[in-house]
């Protein structure tokens, strides 16, 4: 367990493991935690409900470092997202 955490730290840094423990921790979510930190919503028009948008601490397929990007975005490429309610 040890091993992996030191890994987490190295791979995403303190936030990104932060955000990684906290979204483990809150689904026990058998996939990779996203390497991402939450923005906030974004309104859609005509009544749709809101996108939920996050940064990416690391460079992920398609999209550089610091990119805003949206849960939908990171579960197609397969990480654990668990937005804030």
């Amino acid at each position: 367990m040890f091993f992996a955490l030191l890994m987490l730290l190295v791979i995403f840094g303190s936030v990104g493991l932060l955000t990684c423990l906290l979204i483990v921790g809150a689904t026990r979510c058998p996939r990779l935690p996203a390497p991402a930190v939450w923005v906030g919503w974004q309104p859609r028009v005509g009544g749709s409900p809101p996108v939920g948008l996050w940064n990416v601490t690391h460079d992920i397929p398609g999209h550089p470092r610091h990119s805003t990007v949206s849960t939908t975005t990171l579960e197609a490429l397969g990480y654990c997202v668990v937005e804030p309610q």
